[in-house]
């Protein structure tokens, strides 16, 4: 198994290499990813929580490398190397065994999930009756299914009546109500191909959620839009706002997670929940496997194996 040193030393020419080539015609790496990947899994068990919690973001970043086009590599490596760095300021870990953790984290799965950032009273009780009393029970509520979410389409290769993801920018923001006085908010998005329209309703808040300006990933039926302006439409698509390139997503433009639903508590509340459980807590998850086992068959930790249930 690697020391840390060793493996930053590895991704230094091949990070380099890729960094002065990603998104240019000379842009011959192939299998960065790959590589990375591997790389982590032969890499010595980190005694240091937040050496762990840098190595699983790193992950993250290469997990879908491989597939992106130039200007999203070049992104995802920015973000590497930024990683990297701060790996490389980290102490230096002493020899000899693992340190036994501070009091108190070996109980920390057991706390009640309302522990977690944004799981209040009401929210508890709808993941109780998920079966989740526990941040070790709310790990493991996973999703029964996945959904492909990561092929983005132009807006001009739309085609009607198929679920797709597009990137767009908000050009205008509009509310109202329909003939039954339900709330309606429509958005006009555009790329470089067209115009797109989404409308949600019943959903009024999002009239002064969404700006012009903004980037989004929406995923949704399309349909040919009967009531003028672009041509196609999206009813009620589910959206993402891209704080900037490079972003992490959760509910689009990646493999997403579905999961079992309950009175309130929908499968984009749950995903945005898991991922702040699985960074608080994820580091945590014990090791069943004896490390010869893991080597021998060159198995994931645990605790990486949780993350890649929720977020593949």
């Amino acid at each position: 198994m690697e020391s840390l040193a060793r493996f930053l030393a590895q991704l230094d020419r091949p990070f380099e290499y890729a960094a002065r080539t990603a998104g240019s015609p000379r842009d011959r790496v192939q299998g960065l990813g790959r590589f990375v990947r591997e790389q982590l899994a032969d890499l010595s068990p980190v005694q240091s929580a937040h050496a762990r919690r840098l190595l699983r973001r790193l992950a993250r970043l290469f997990q879908d490398y491989d597939r992106m086009d130039g200007p999203a590599r070049a992104d995802r490596l920015s973000a590497a190397q930024r990683i990297v760095t701060e790996l490389r300021s980290l102490p230096e870990e002493p020899p000899g065994p693992k340190r036994p953790e501070p009091v108190g984290e070996a109980d920390a799965l057991a706390q009640s999930i309302e522990r977690v950032p944004g799981i209040g009273g009401r929210r508890a009780a709808q993941f109780r009756a998920l079966g989740a009393a526990t941040i070790e029970e709310l790990l493991t509520v996973l999703p029964w299914r996945y959904e492909d979410r990561s092929r983005l389409r132009a807006v001009s290769q739309l085609v009607p009546d198929e679920t797709q993801t597009v990137r767009v920018e908000v050009k205008a923001v509009g509310g109202g109500r329909t003939r039954r006085r339900l709330a309606i908010v429509e958005l006009v998005g555009a790329d470089d191909t067209g115009l797109l329209s989404a409308k949600w309703f019943g959903q009024s808040y999002l009239q002064t959620y969404f700006k012009i300006g903004q980037h989004l990933m929406l995923t949704g039926r399309v349909r040919p839009n009967r009531y003028g302006g672009p041509r196609w439409q999206m009813e009620n698509p589910q959206y993402e706002v891209i704080e900037r390139r490079g972003d992490e997503l959760l509910h689009s433009g990646r493999m997403v997670p579905v999961y079992h639903e309950t009175r309130g508590l929908g499968s984009r509340a749950i995903r945005t929940i898991m991922r702040r459980a699985i960074d608080m807590y994820g580091d945590l998850w014990p090791e069943w496997l004896p490390e010869w086992v893991r080597r021998s068959y060159r198995l994931m930790p645990a605790s990486q194996a949780i993350e890649e249930a929720h977020f593949p």
